[in-house]
């Protein structure tokens, strides 16, 4: 069944790709690439190695222990990496063991000891690492392309050799070989498509659609200055 419903403002709030696809229609913006930004990530396991021997907790917590705020080495002011550290009982000891390069009997007994000692980090670079557009083609389908900055693979490199540094003075180690960027949009935070200033005024309204407002606040972007 069609209905119509009338009414004096319209509020887009469907989700960063859902609002941009609505807004562009409205706009009839077709073949034209807009920047989507999102912050390049990557992950890793670390052990703390006077944790080994005891025995899993009874009880636990499954979200995030601690954060961590990593300057960029020779990076803008500003550029700061941040992550958040996760107990390893936590997580799925299936995905754990899906990432060590043994067998499964003997990933089985490897998990089995470091499990106590195990930490799981997730890290985010700033946005301005990726290099994404969309896209609303004629047909209109929302096409998306992914990819990162020019210099972020040594922006990586940096951070994590100055993350392990700063994980052993605290007595923890990244297991070699865990540390793995996400390919681009895997970490699932992006936004910043609608130009605010461009796109849409400071009060989210769209240019040329002042009656439709933009609420999703992620599509927030300062002229030019992605956050």
């Amino acid at each position: 069944e069609r209905r119509s419903v009338f009414a004096r403002h319209a509020v887009l709030a469907a989700g960063t790709l859902a609002t941009t696809r609505l807004a562009l229609g409205l706009l009839d913006m077709t073949e034209r690439d807009l920047p989507l930004v999102s912050c390049p990530a990557f992950a890793f396991a670390l052990a703390q190695p006077g944790l080994l021997g005891r025995g899993l907790a009874e009880r636990g917590y499954g979200m995030a222990q601690l954060s961590v705020a990593l300057p960029l080495p020779q990076g803008r002011p500003g550029d700061i990496v941040f992550g958040q550290l996760y107990d390893a009982d936590a997580m799925s000891a299936v995905d754990l063991m899906e990432h060590m390069p043994l067998s499964w009997p003997a990933r089985m007994a490897v998990l089995r000891v470091l499990l106590p000692t195990l930490m799981i980090g997730l890290a985010y670079f700033p946005g301005r690492f990726s290099a994404n557009s969309v896209r609303l083609g004629a047909d209109g389908g929302l096409r998306i392309q992914g990819g990162v900055a020019d210099g972020f693979e040594s922006a990586l490199a940096a951070a994590a050799s100055a993350l392990r540094r700063g994980l052993r003075q605290l007595g923890a180690f990244v297991l070699p070989g865990s540390l793995r960027s996400y390919p681009p949009g895997a970490e699932v935070h992006y936004g910043c498509t609608l130009a605010m200033g461009r796109l849409t005024d400071a009060d989210g309204a769209l240019t040329g659609c002042p009656a439709v407002l933009v609420a999703d606040w992620m599509n927030a972007r300062l002229a030019g200055k992605p956050f």
